[in-house]
C-alpha cells in the first residue's frame, strides 16, 4: 500500500497565506502518485478554507485537516516574545494518529519531491533533522558536547510513535516551564539528544540575506553545494518583506498559487 506524506504547519491567521505557498511548492514538486495528507494547526478555524484548497486541487488532490489550537495549553511554557505558533508542533503526538510526520515552518519552499526527505528511516529516532546555521553557539544552551549538533526546528521529520511511547511530549512540556529554557527548539535537542538523525543541509537550506562564511564553517563545501540544489528552502530573511537570496522561488509559488485562485474562484490578491 502506497505510504501516504503527512505534512504539519503551526500559524496564527496571518501567517496562513504562507502556508498556501509552501503547499503550493510541495504539489508542484510531487510525484505522480504521491499521496498527501496536510494538517494546519491554527489559531482560528473560522475562515473559509474552500477556495484555496479547491486552487491547490488544481495541482494535485490531497487531504486537509485544519485543527483549531488552544493557545492556553502554553502559558506558562512560551515566552511572550516568540509567539505561540511555532510550537504547535509540539502538540503533534496528541493532535493526530500517524505515527510519522513532517513538520514545516510556514517560511518554506520545497523544490523537489519531498518524498526524498519523507522517505528517510527514523523507527529508531525521535525526530530526523538539519543542524541548525547557529548550531556551534546554540548547543551551549542546553549544554551539549562537542561533536553533538544543534538542529533547526523548522523542519523535522517527526517519529510520532516514539514520542507517544516515551512520553515526550509531557516531557518537553514540563522542560519548557523551567526558566533557563527559552525557545521548543532548545528543549528538544536537550530532551532529544542522542536520538536524533541528522540530515544533509539541502533539507533545510537556511537562506540569508548575506552569506556568512561563519555559518556551517565545518561543513563549508556540503552548504555551497546546498546554495545551488537546495530541495528545501527556509527563509531567515522573508521574500515578501524584502531582498534575500533565492527568495525569486517564492515568488514563483506565490504567483501560481496567485493564477490558480483567481482561475478557480475568481479571487484577485493584491
Amino acid at each position: 500500500m502506497k505510504e501516504t506524506i503527512n505534512v504539519a504547519f503551526g500559524v496564527t491567521e496571518a501567517w496562513l497565506r504562507y502556508v498556501y505557498v509552501t503547499i503550493c511548492s510541495i504539489l508542484a514538486n510531487a510525484e505522480e502518485d504521491d499521496s498527501f495528507k496536510f494538517y494546519i494547526m491554527c489559531d482560528t478555524t473560522d475562515i473559509n478554507f474552500e477556495p484555496m484548497v479547491k486552487a491547490l486541487n488544481e495541482i494535485k488532490k490531497a487531504d486537509y485537516k485544519f485543527l483549531l489550537m488552544d493557545n492556553s495549553e502554553f502559558d506558562g511554557a512560551i515566552h511572550d516574545w516568540l509567539g505561540v505558533s511555532s510550537s504547535y508542533r509540539l502538540k503533534l503526538p496528541s493532535l493526530v494518529d500517524d505515527d510519522k510526520i513532517l513538520y514545516l515552518d510556514a517560511d518554506t519552499i520545497v523544490l523537489d519531491d519531498i518524498k526524498k526527505l519523507y522517505s528517510y528511516d527514523v523507527s529508531d529516532y525521535y525526530l530526523a533533522a538539519i543542524e541548525d546555521k547557529l548550531s556551534t553557539k546554540m548547543r551551549k544552551r542546553v549544554n551539549l558536547k562537542d561533536g553533538e549538533t544543534f538542529i533547526n526546528g523548522g523542519v523535522q521529520l517527526m517519529n510520532l510513535k516514539r514520542f507517544r511511547e516515551d512520553n515526550l511530549e509531557e516531557k518537553i512540556f514540563a522542560k519548557l516551564r523551567e526558566s533557563k529554557f527559552y525557545t521548543d527548539q532548545d528543549v528538544i535537542n536537550d530532551i532529544c539528544r542522542g536520538k536524533i538523525l541528522s540530515l544533509p543541509l539541502v533539507f533545510n537550506l537556511m537562506a540569508m540575506e548575506e552569506d556568512n562564511k561563519e555559518v556551517y564553517a565545518n561543513r563549508r563545501e556540503e552548504y555551497e553545494n546546498a546554495l545551488e540544489n537546495a530541495i528545501i528552502l527556509h527563509y531567515t530573511n522573508k521574500p515578501w518583506s524584502g531582498m534575500v537570496k533565492h527568495g525569486e522561488f517564492w515568488f514563483m509559488y506565490a504567483d501560481l498559487l496567485t493564477q490558480l485562485l483567481t482561475a478557480t474562484s475568481g479571487i484577485k490578491i493584491e
